[in-house]
């Protein structure tokens, strides 16, 4: 999947399989829905460290072709990740921000005392297509959210607190958000104590079924990928390995992920949400916090 607006990168692609790789036999499409995968095959989208990250504005990142697979077209497919290779890459530069100039001037001087050490990460996650897809009606009906008040548009109704939460109450509430990107509610998590401060629901689960873990995230207080902040989503039930999503660096704006596995116990789990993970201090704001039921 190459972005809506790179046909360079469409047309090279197409020229290099025939002329360079001697590889006339591949035929290569370049979905933009959904409609446009109707045979097997596999199907390569960009993996990138973001956000927090940045991107210089001449290194193509395929970022619409990212965002139409997640949001779109993978969870309408039956796909298996079968290959990926993500390269990092050290590199010196001056803003941490997603699509930025590789430099600044100030005066006409480049302002070199502002250069920071980081490293790009990009590359590639392959996927096998068998053809099919996904009957929407079922899996509508399968995604009902486990977890009840996600959203805690009833302050923290049906949650509890969690490991230091008990000791640290004040420092987890309810705050309102901004509206304008459909999220009223969120339940902020001030640690300066670098405990472990979270809450906590009970779901019950089935086994050998599968299930979708997400959340949104930001941190209140900066946005810089070489500062952690340690905010984290967990499943937890006896008899397998605990299921996690975490949020390692500060990054003030909205931030989805989600994470997909298949339960092994039949019995009731522990969703908890909590910053300090790594020891450190910093304020968090959770949201939207799912469980749903993919299938068997």
């Amino acid at each position: 999947m190459i972005g809506n607006n790179q046909l360079e990168s469409i047309r090279n692609t197409q020229f290099a399989l025939k002329i360079f790789y001697k590889r006339p036999d591949i035929k290569c499409i370049f979905p933009k829905k959904i409609t446009d995968l109707n045979v097997s095959g596999l199907l390569c989208v960009t993996d990138m460290k973001r956000p927090p990250s940045f991107n210089y504005l001449r290194i193509v990142a395929n970022e619409s072709a990212h965002a139409s697979f997640f949001n779109y077209i993978q969870p309408k497919l039956h796909l298996q990740k079968v290959w990926n290779a993500i390269y990092s890459t050290p590199i010196i530069y001056v803003t941490n921000h997603w699509a930025v100039p590789q430099y600044k001037s100030k005066y006409g001087v480049p302002e070199l005392w502002n250069l920071k050490k980081g490293a790009y990460e990009f590359g590639w996650n392959v996927y096998c297509f068998n053809g099919k897809t996904i009957d929407m009606k079922l899996t509508k009906k399968l995604q009902t959210n486990r977890l009840k008040n996600s959203d805690f548009l009833n302050e923290l109704a049906n949650w509890s607190y969690w490991n230091q939460g008990k000791n640290y109450k004040k420092n987890i509430k309810v705050v309102k958000t901004d509206s304008k990107l459909g999220i009223i509610n969120a339940v902020r998590i001030e640690n300066p104590m670098k405990k472990l401060v979270g809450i906590q629901q009970h779901v019950s689960v089935k086994s050998n079924t599968v299930y979708r873990l997400s959340g949104t995230v930001r941190s209140t207080a900066t946005n810089k990928n070489d500062i952690i902040f340690g905010g984290r989503i967990g499943f937890y039930l006896p008899g397998q390995k605990e299921k996690q999503i975490v949020w390692m660096s500060e990054y003030n704006h909205w931030w989805k992920k989600e994470l997909i596995f298949t339960n092994q116990v039949t019995d009731t789990a522990t969703v908890y949400i909590h910053m300090g993970y790594g020891g450190v201090a910093s304020t968090g704001e959770f949201t939207n916090i799912s469980l749903e039921r993919l299938g068997n």
